[in-house]
């Protein structure tokens, strides 16, 4: 196996999620076919009747969620009602590798300190 594999792989990939993505869009083109003209002015007429009341409910809870979060982080511990919980996380430590491997070339012993996670890997459109 190369990276010419790899290579073909992706592009596979990408063929297989761009027809997935064509079939999505014909059913829900199917759907809306199906319904009668006077049910899509219907869930026209509700949607737009929602549509303020829910932006204003998003909004509120946006702002209580950025409130709590603020009042969490103050506090510095984690706080837990009765069915949420706000899960405060410490600020995570991270070092200079760079520095530290090459003073770890004078005292090798640091390097027991050291430990190396799995690799992992993310495929993103690019």
């Amino acid at each position: 196996m190369d990276t010419w594999d790899v290579v073909g792989k992706l592009n596979a990939l990408y063929q297989s999620q761009d027809i997935l993505s064509k079939w999505q869009g014909q059913k829900a083109a199917e759907i809306q076919d199906a319904i009668p003209e006077s049910v899509r002015k219907a869930i026209e007429t509700i949607e737009a009747a929602w549509a303020e009341k829910l932006q204003t409910g998003q909004a509120q809870t946006v702002s209580i969620e950025t409130e709590i979060k603020q009042m969490v982080l103050q506090l510095g511990m984690s706080v837990k009602g009765s069915a949420l919980q706000a899960v405060f996380t410490p600020g995570r430590i991270s070092w200079d590798s760079k520095g530290i491997d090459g003073f770890a070339v004078a005292y090798p012993e640091l390097l027991r300190f050291r430990s190396i996670g799995k690799p992992s890997v993310s495929i993103r459109h690019g």
